[in-house]
């Protein structure tokens, strides 16, 4: 039997703007929740933007790369992308992988290049900041 979402879960993502996935691991945080009956159907539904945790071919940070490469899926953010294609309407990558934008466009309807690296609060903010006047 199918595993089911809480209770309120996929009307929060129905009524909502957009939704945002942070620069998480795709194979061990996001795919969990993304495999939940309804979600990803939910999430075809409203303006979805993610957060690459992959820059070049290594993870942010934790064993991202790692996983993806044991899955044979590419490690970089055009993998990532690949990962929620069927969804995704918004990618934010680092400016570091400013070369992927071209193919990501095939992908994905929009790319965002900026500084993805939060050592600080100052970096949250900016990137809270771009991510949010993507949504509005």
């Amino acid at each position: 039997s199918k595993v089911t979402p809480a209770e309120g879960i996929i009307d929060a993502i129905n009524n909502s703007d957009a939704v945002i996935i942070g620069p998480s691991n795709p194979i061990t945080s996001i795919s969990p929740i993304l495999s939940l009956d309804g979600v990803k159907e939910a999430l075809e539904n409203t303006h979805v933007i993610a957060v690459s945790p992959i820059i070049g071919t290594d993870s942010v940070s934790g064993p991202a790369s790692k996983f993806m490469d044991a899955l044979g899926i590419e490690v970089s953010s055009l993998g990532v992308a690949s990962l929620y294609e069927s969804f995704l309407d918004t990618i934010v990558i680092d400016k570091k992988d400013n070369n992927l934008k071209d193919d990501l466009e095939k992908i994905v309807s929009e790319v965002i290049v900026t500084n993805t690296i939060m050592k600080n609060l100052d970096d949250k903010k900016k990137l809270a900041k771009i991510i949010l006047n993507d949504i509005s």
